[in-house]
């Protein structure tokens, strides 16, 4: 089983809730468009292993969270590749010490 769970979020933060009415697209933001670099690894593992009884039975389990492109994963996966990428961005409005400018 392969499990890929990928997030793209974009959030925004204001002081005083003024909207442009475009505003959102992801690709504004060269975050989204860039390649994720990827790790490779060489080395081979031995393992084995006896499954003496072919099934996991789980009484109870508590989970408090579980955030964007996360698992929670009980039993076996071949491959897990997770992704997430954030743009956040807050908009403040200038005080007095930092001189008459707008809104970032």
């Amino acid at each position: 089983m392969h499990i890929v769970p990928e997030s793209e979020v974009l959030a925004v933060q204001r002081e005083l809730p003024i909207y442009k009415g475009n505003e959102g697209a992801l690709s504004q933001f060269p975050i989204f468009e860039r390649p994720i670099p990827k790790l490779h690894f060489y080395e081979t593992v031995e393992m084995s292993s006896s499954n003496y009884i072919d099934s996991i039975k789980i009484h109870t389990i508590r989970i408090i969270g579980v955030s964007v492109a996360s698992v929670v994963q009980l039993g076996n996966s071949e491959c897990i590749a997770a992704e997430s990428r954030v743009k956040h961005i807050r908009q403040l409005l200038p005080r007095k010490d930092e001189g008459d400018q707008s809104p970032v």
